[in-house]
């Protein structure tokens, strides 16, 4: 992947299914989850984690940009995910 490509096929990174095969996410902000994901059990948490992002964001409730941080989600939430 090239730092060159600001945006990536979300299919590529996720493993998405074909339904979201139109799916892009900026590789900066990628790259800070990237970061954060230390703190997650399992790489299958961030996964989850990103996949409802990117389900968030095709619904309209999260404009692209924005990070799930401002939605407050209970950490117990994120915890089972």
């Amino acid at each position: 992947m090239s730092k060159d490509n600001k945006n990536v096929n979300a299919v590529d990174i996720l493993g998405l299914d074909d339904t979201d095969a139109d799916a892009t996410v900026d590789l900066e902000y990628h790259d800070r989850l990237v970061q954060a994901s230390k703190y997650f059990k399992s790489e299958n948490q961030y996964k989850e984690l990103l996949r409802l992002r990117f389900k968030l964001v095709a619904s309209g409730v999260l404009k692209p940009k924005r990070s799930l941080d401002g939605l407050q989600i209970p950490p117990p939430i994120l915890e089972d995910l």
